[in-house]
């Protein structure tokens, strides 16, 4: 029993001296920058207050809750010391209504007027239609009706009636609509409620002032949700002009303050990362099934990540040129920031909203790129060195060419390479087409093998006004066993790697001409095994 009253009055002992301590002064504080990392934010708040002469306690409220207590940092011009810097949570301070949940009650208070009158409105049609039903008997049991009575009387009744349900059905519709969006309104009324209600985190500043003074403070802190993305506009005019890169962001944040008219700095850095250095474990190595190296080079064809390309055409400079005035890029020893001059709103809903960093103009070299095994299409690879200067990060791209968006690609800056390589996507004007030849295709049993043959022509044909230059892969099967003996008979002068398979055309075709090439082999293997050929 005396241990419980001792732990009791440890518990109460801080809340009796805080009710004997004068309640801290607010600072009037508004977010002045904010630095956008890839994952997670710092946030950097100014306000003045008058100081007293001695020992004082301010508090910065309406913080977010989530912010990272280890990362506050306080510091401000004028004659003072500071003392202490503490975070708490504020469970108990009533949240005031933020103007979307005024717009959004007042929005649900419209419509519930609205829908008020629609049922009144309902409740007359009603009555009025009982009414006439009651009294649609004509004249009395001994009178008769004459027939001009008679006929104005139905048409009446019929008008009446017809008025009624016509406007009956209008205001049943109309309600149906109302209480649809009633209950969306109400939904998201319930969720901006729910984020608000919220605990916020305060900052208690303790102060030291020899004599009264003005003093400027400015707090900054960390929050985790909130970061940027890279993207990427990538323009090209045509094959004889340079690539116009447009540098984007995709900023987002749910810290549960807004970031009005702001100055964002974007940062590559990431302080979430582990700060601890890598340790090298020991690495054992096991045997596993052999895997064709080929049929990976071909997947990676298919996605255009080809990265042997040999590009001819438009010089390969390294001196850039951006357009952009309005950002200030600072490399530091272990990042990059983009300083945006430009102010931006980043409401805290978590939507990602497009920040453009910087606009470059990049010598390019062109060439289209097919492998018609896989994929008909021609793709149209641009090849563009010295991006390393561009500090980019590995981010989604939308293509343009010639004026017209043609798709999307990944842009991976993680590649260790000197070149980076661009798709621009697909290109209808060239034709591929790669067909089995029959007339070259047969059958053979010689003893106890089996010797295939097979043959294939690849078709390219230039429908563009330029000319273009023009890369095609195809493949000659690889044996990996002594049993299967391959031979190559008619490749057309192209390039063939025996270790891959690989085989290779570098061409050029001019406007309107049509190129052929063969593709042929023998394949001998024992003739009671099956294997794939095509």
């Amino acid at each position: 029993m005396k241990k419980s009253l001792i732990i009791t009055g440890i518990i109460l002992y801080p809340f009796l001296i805080s009710g004997a301590q004068e309640k801290p002064e607010p600072v009037i504080s508004k977010i002045k920058e904010v630095t956008v990392f890839v994952n997670g934010a710092q946030i950097t708040r100014i306000g003045s207050v008058i100081l007293k002469e001695g020992n004082q306690q301010l508090v910065f409220e309406n913080l977010p809750q989530a912010m990272n207590a280890q990362s506050i940092q306080l510091s401000g011009t004028g004659n003072f010391t500071i003392l202490a810097v503490n975070n708490q949570i504020n469970y108990l301070k009533p949240q005031q209504k933020s103007k979307d949940i005024i717009a959004l009650e007042d929005s649900v208070e419209i419509l519930q007027y609205k829908l008020r009158t629609n049922n009144a409105s309902l409740e007359v049609l009603k009555d009025e239609e009982s009414l006439l039903k009651v009294n649609q008997s004509l004249g009395g049991s001994q009178t008769g009706v004459k027939v001009d009575e008679l006929k104005a009387a139905l048409e009446l009744f019929r008008s009446r009636l017809t008025d009624i349900k016509t406007k009956t059905i209008k205001l049943v519709n109309d309600s149906k609509k109302l209480n649809e969006l009633l209950k969306n309104l109400n939904d998201q009324l319930t969720q901006i409620r729910n984020k608000s209600n919220t605990p916020t985190s305060e900052v208690v500043v303790t102060l030291l002032a020899p004599s009264p003074a003005k003093a400027q403070l400015s707090l900054s802190y960390l929050v985790s949700e909130a970061g940027w993305m890279a993207a990427y506009d990538v323009r090209a005019i045509d094959i004889m002009k340079p690539i116009n890169l447009i540098y984007k962001a995709k900023v987002f944040q749910s810290t549960g303050e807004n970031w009005n008219d702001i100055k964002i700095t974007l940062s590559t850095g990431n302080p979430a990362a582990s700060g601890n250095a890598p340790i090298v474990n020991p690495w054992y190595l096991n045997i596993i099934e052999p895997v064709s190296r080929l049929k990976n080079e071909l997947m990676e064809a298919k996605n255009v990540m080809l990265e042997e390309v040999a590009v001819i055409g438009y010089g390969a400079q390294k001196k850039v040129q951006t357009t952009a005035s309005f950002t200030q890029t600072t490399i530091n020893q272990t990042t990059v920031e983009f300083k945006i001059e430009l102010p931006y709103n980043i409401p805290s809903n978590g939507q990602q909203y497009t920040v453009e960093v910087k606009s470059f103009t990049l010598p390019a070299s062109y060439e289209y790129y097919c492998a018609p095994k896989l994929d008909t299409d021609a793709f149209l690879l641009a090849k563009i060195t010295g991006w390393e200067e561009l500090n980019m990060l590995s981010g989604e791209s939308s293509l343009f060419f010639e004026g017209t968006f043609v798709g999307t690609a990944f842009i991976d800056t993680q590649n260790t390479k000197d070149t980076l390589m661009v798709s621009l996507g697909r290109d209808k004007g060239i034709v591929v087409t790669r067909i089995k030849q029959k007339d070259f295709t047969s059958k053979k049993f010689i003893g106890s093998t089996r010797k295939d043959s097979r043959s294939f022509e690849i078709v390219a044909r230039n429908k563009k006004k330029q000319t273009i230059n023009l890369l095609i892969n195809d493949q000659v099967p690889l044996s990996t066993t002594k049993e299967i003996e391959v031979e190559s008979t008619n490749i057309s002068g192209g390039i063939l790697e025996k270790a891959s398979g690989k085989l290779t055309w570098k061409i050029q075709l001019q406007p309107s001409e049509s190129r052929t090439f063969t593709n042929g082999y023998n394949v001998t293997y024992p003739k009671d095994k099956t294997i794939i050929l095509e």
